[in-house]
């Protein structure tokens, strides 16, 4: 049984490093490859998925899911919350 810190790789099916990728200062946001991103900082635009947002006091973050051995990473957009 997997712990909900745990998800097997899809490329190789290995078990993933669970981590977090953090800003200090700007929301994290997914924006579609050819478009520019909002001039408004923290302000996403239409077709723009947040990922995480900004708190002045903890800063921003998202859990992440890395396969060592692809290189790969998995932001699932269900379990963005991270608890540290």
């Amino acid at each position: 049984m997997m712990k909900n810190d745990e998800k097997p790789c899809p490329f190789c099916g290995k078990i993933m490093a669970c981590g977090y990728i953090y800003s200090g200062k700007n929301d994290l946001v997914w924006t579609p490859m050819g478009e520019s991103p909002s001039y408004i900082i923290n302000h996403p635009r239409k077709g723009d998925i947040q990922l995480a947002k900004f708190n002045y006091l903890k800063g921003c973050f998202v859990k992440v899911f890395r396969c060592p051995d692809c290189k790969k990473m998995i932001i699932d957009e269900e379990d963005r919350k991270v608890t540290r």
